[in-house]
């Protein structure tokens, strides 16, 4: 019971961090200053979400 609440815990941690990556990704979130992170985190979030990658603002 033990294990499968650890298990349970480390999915809805790792769904949550994706969800994060997307979200940051796609809004860009405190773009201006950090402008390679704002980058990255939009590639993936294109990727992940199956979309076209849109210019750079």
């Amino acid at each position: 019971m033990f294990l499968f609440i650890i298990v349970t815990i480390l999915i809805l941690a790792i769904a949550l961090g994706i969800g994060l990556v997307v979200v940051v990704g796609m809004q860009g979130y405190r773009r201006e200053e950090n402008r390679k992170l704002y980058e990255r985190l939009n590639r993936i979030a294109v990727r992940m979400n199956g979309d076209l990658p849109r210019e750079r603002p």
